[in-house]
Formats: structure tokens, C-alpha cells, sequence
């Protein structure tokens, strides 16, 4: 072993003070605590670029989809791109409730989800997914009567 304190491989142990120059080694600005100092400045470069791919990534998102919107109202007319909006809006709210916030309790929970596990939470989302469509399509008359139109129930039912 070398004169510092290294760990399986051969690397050196961050903030473990080498007992050849003394107990305050570390404390009195050694190398482990600028190693540490260092780790710390590389964490927060690796935060900032993490953070700005997220940045350019989201506004690539909002580009594609501007596009997506532009090109689609200019296929279909305004009028049948508002009906086709409307439908998905619907369908995206009650879609979020289908989840029932399985997908967020099997990420937060504290051990691995096992398969009998994932077999209940797509029974779940299967069975909540059903109810909704049912009520749903039993409340198209309720949003024929509240948007005063009949034509965005077809795509609304479709999707």
C-alpha cells in the first residue's frame, strides 16, 4: 500500500487521512479536503450541465410541438384541429386519473417491487382505465350539452 490510504483497486479513499502525517492532516488543508472540495465543484458542474440539458431539451420539446400544432392546423383546418384538441384534453385528464398514482407509489416505494407486485398495480390501472371509459362515454350527452356541439364526440370516443 501506498503512503495514502487506498481503497479495493487501488484508488485512493477520499477523506481518509494518511496516519503517516498525523491526526489534523485532513483539518489543517490536506489533500483529502481538497479532494473533497473537489468532488463538491465536480458535483455542481455536473448539476449545471444536468440541469441545462434539461433546459435545451424542453425548449427542443416545446419547438416540436409548436411545429406539430402549426402543421396540423394547417392539414386539417382550425375548426377540426380545436375538435381534435378538445377530445385529447379530455382523454389526457382522464387518462392522468387512470394511473390512480400506481406508477408513482412503485417508484417511491422503499424495496424493489416485486412481479406479484406489478401484476396488481396493471389490475389496477386496468380496472380504474375501465371505469373510466364507461364513464366517460356516459357523460358525452353531459359535454354535448356544456360545449353545445356534437362534434368532437366521435374523436372523443375513438381516442
Amino acid at each position: 500500500m501506498s503512503s495514502q490510504a487506498e481503497v479495493a483497486g487501488g484508488w485512493p479513499a477520499v477523506g481518509v487521512p494518511d496516519s503517516s502525517k498525523g491526526a489534523g492532516w485532513a483539518a489543517s488543508g490536506g489533500r483529502a479536503a481538497s479532494e473533497k472540495l473537489s468532488a463538491k465543484e465536480s458535483f455542481s458542474r455536473l448539476a449545471v450541465s444536468g440541469a441545462g440539458y434539461l433546459a435545451v431539451r424542453y425548449g427542443l420539446g416545446v419547438l416540436v410541438s409548436l411545429g406539430n400544432m402549426l402543421v396540423l392546423t394547417w392539414w386539417i383546418g382550425p375548426h377540426a384541429y380545436g375538435l381534435f384538441v378538445t377530445a385529447i384534453g379530455l382523454v389526457a385528464f382522464l387518462a392522468s386519473l387512470g394511473r390512480a398514482g400506481v406508477d408513482t407509489y412503485l417508484v417511491r416505494r422503499e424495496a424493489a417491487p416485486n412481479r406479484r407486485i406489478y401484476d396488481i398495480a396493471g389490475t389496477l390501472i386496468l380496472v380504474v382505465s375501465a371505469g373510466l371509459v364507461l364513464a366517460g362515454a356516459g357523460l358525452a350527452p353531459l359535454l354535448v350539452r356544456w360545449y353545445g356541439s356534437r362534434e368532437f364526440v366521435a374523436p372523443y370516443l375513438v381516442l
